[in-house]
C-alpha cells in the first residue's frame, strides 16, 4: 500500500512539472489578460511556473530580476498562500482538541 502510495506522489509531482512548463514550453490559458501589461495564464497558479520562467530568463536570455518583477510578485504571493494552506491544513489535523 505505501509503495502504491509513493507511486501516486511521484506521477502527480511529474504532472505538476509537465503542466508547469518545466519539461517544454505549453500554451498556457490566459485567465486575467492584462495585469499590468502581463497576462495571468490557467498553470501560473502553481508556483513552480513563475520560478521556471525567472529562471529561464536570467540563465538562457540573460535578462535581470527587474525584468521578472511580476513574476516574482505572483511567486511570492503563491508561496504565502500555499505556506497558510499547508499551516491552516497542518494544524487542523495535528492538533485537535481532545
Amino acid at each position: 500500500m505505501c509503495r502504491f502510495l509513493l507511486v501516486q506522489k511521484e506521477l502527480i509531482i511529474e504532472y505538476c512539472s509537465l503542466i508547469s512548463g518545466a519539461f517544454f514550453v505549453i500554451p498556457n490559458p490566459t485567465i486575467i489578460p492584462n495585469i499590468f501589461g502581463n497576462s495571468l495564464g490557467l498553470f501560473d497558479l502553481l508556483a513552480a511556473a513563475p520560478a521556471i520562467r525567472i529562471f529561464r530568463g536570467l540563465l538562457l536570455y540573460d535578462n535581470t530580476l527587474s525584468n521578472h518583477l511580476f513574476d516574482l510578485t505572483l511567486l511570492i504571493i503563491l508561496s504565502a498562500i500555499f505556506l497558510a494552506l499547508g499551516l491552516f491544513l497542518y494544524s487542523r489535523k495535528h492538533f485537535k482538541p481532545e
